[in-house]
């Protein structure tokens, strides 16, 4: 919308906390098990199927691992974009659809985190997005790749 405002005055200074979304943990477990039923079924030969269903099975144990038990707090302010209370060098919303990935740099590391759809209320990724926009016209944030 070309009136729209870049900033809320409503809030000046945020903390935005998402919600994790029920049965995210499940569905990943529910993709691995997909994945070496249809491994299992397919006509490969025995020996790629055993290298494929490992592979699966070390990358899901990787996710797994990877996987926040909490989602990361986000507080918006005048002075920039804390996550976990560290101030980020960069801060980027990218939207797909109702999925938000979230980006953000401390230092050399580029930190990411998706939001499915139920984690924030709509006000909540409103507000992630004008903090995005108020750095990016600020010239604070380089380009981040999502």
């Amino acid at each position: 919308m070309p009136n729209s405002p870049l900033s809320s005055n409503a809030c000046a200074h945020c903390r935005i906390e998402p919600r994790e979304v029920a049965g995210e943990r499940l569905l990943r477990a529910g993709l691995a098990v997909l994945a070496l039923l249809s491994l299992g079924l397919s006509m490969l030969p025995l020996a790629l199927k055993a290298v494929l269903a490992a592979a699966v099975c070390a990358q899901s144990a990787w996710q797994w691992r990877r996987m926040r038990p909490v989602a990361p707090v986000f507080e918006l302010s005048a002075a920039g974009v804390h996550v976990d209370g560290v101030l980020v060098d960069a801060f980027v919303v990218h939207a797909r659809g109702p999925v938000r990935v979230v980006c953000w740099h401390t230092g050399r590391r580029v930190h990411r985190h998706v939001l499915w759809p139920g984690a924030l209320v709509p006000g909540e990724a409103r507000e992630l997005r004008l903090a995005a926009n108020r750095m990016a016209m600020a010239g604070l944030t380089p380009g981040l790749a999502p």
